[in-house]
């Protein structure tokens, strides 16, 4: 019955979601707008401004604009990332609403969701590709430059994959060719944004797919008196998104001379993870070991 509860504990704390905080918004009222129209755009701003801050959360630093363009990106999809919201209030001001509340994330389906944007993997290091483009006038040129900033795509005639050709012609639709070896895609709209992002997530889903599971380690942080301690630390662990990923508690071994907590991750900045575990445990009496796996291709 105890192994039972424990492995009852470990795959409720595997599936947890987030809470983004307390989010805080105000909005403008705008000419003719009912007070419950304020109060819905009150409220999407809030489910918006809460997958930023918890899309942040799991990236490393973007810089002032790229944030920016994400948020945007974002706001259009918040409402598939949100699984509930609680403690709404509301303040009326001279111009418009402030509005506070708790909402809480489905933080799997968003990391899921940048990774397809390929901010997952262009966050640190941003990805060669040569951009062509043709009919284009300058609007549509400065649209481009966003997109290709929030991507994390960097132009340059020096590669040859990935390649993309983006076109409009006199019925203003957009045109687009992406080639990489093996693979042709193509699309066409009337929205660049909606083009460019349906092919790179054709991309970036496809890397992924192909991509071996590297970096893989099991972390064993011992010195606990109680398997409470174990599980409040397997909370903060999952917050240490830009250190690893994926964080899996494993086991609770207990012993009699204390309860130890196995955990298996990716790792994903050594250097950040060593410097935040020594900077938490030791004042605690705690004590940690790292064994990282070797590629599979290795073997």
């Amino acid at each position: 019955m105890r192994t039972f509860f424990l492995t009852l504990i470990l795959t409720c704390l595997a599936t947890l979601p987030a809470f983004a905080g307390n989010i805080e918004v105000s909005v403008v009222e705008e000419e003719n707008e009912s007070s419950m129209e304020l109060q819905n755009r009150a409220m999407n701003e809030a489910f918006a401004e809460a997958v930023h801050k918890e899309a942040l959360r799991l990236l490393p630093p973007l810089g002032e604009k790229r944030s920016a363009l994400l948020r945007e990106e974002l706001k259009e999809k918040a409402g598939y990332y949100v699984l509930g919201y609680d403690k709404v209030q509301t303040e009326p001001s001279e111009d418009g609403l402030t509005m506070r509340m708790n909402v809480k994330i489905n933080r799997q389906a968003l990391r899921d969701g940048l990774k397809a944007m390929g901010v997952f993997s262009t966050a640190r290091e941003r990805l060669s590709t040569d951009v062509r483009v043709k009919g284009l006038n300058e609007e549509d040129r400065m649209k481009l430059k966003d997109l290709m900033l929030l991507t994390g795509i960097d132009p340059s005639s020096d590669v040859d994959s990935p390649a993309i050709m983006i076109s409009k012609d006199e019925k203003e639709m957009f045109d687009a060719q992406m080639r990489i070896p093996g693979r042709v895609w193509r699309g066409r709209g009337k929205d660049l944004g909606v083009v460019w992002n349906d092919l790179w997530k054709r991309y970036f889903t496809r890397q992924m797919a192909q991509a071996p599971k590297t970096g893989m380690a099991t972390l064993r942080i011992a010195g606990w008196f109680t398997p409470d301690g174990v599980r409040e630390f397997d909370r903060i662990l999952r917050k240490w998104d830009g250190a690893l990923s994926d964080v899996q508690l494993l086991e609770l071994d207990m012993q009699a001379s204390g309860v130890s907590g196995i955990w298996s991750a990716h790792i994903l900045n050594r250097e950040l993870l060593t410097g935040r575990l020594e900077a938490f445990l030791p004042d605690r009496g705690l004590s940690y070991s790292i064994d990282e796996k070797a590629d599979e291709n290795d073997s």
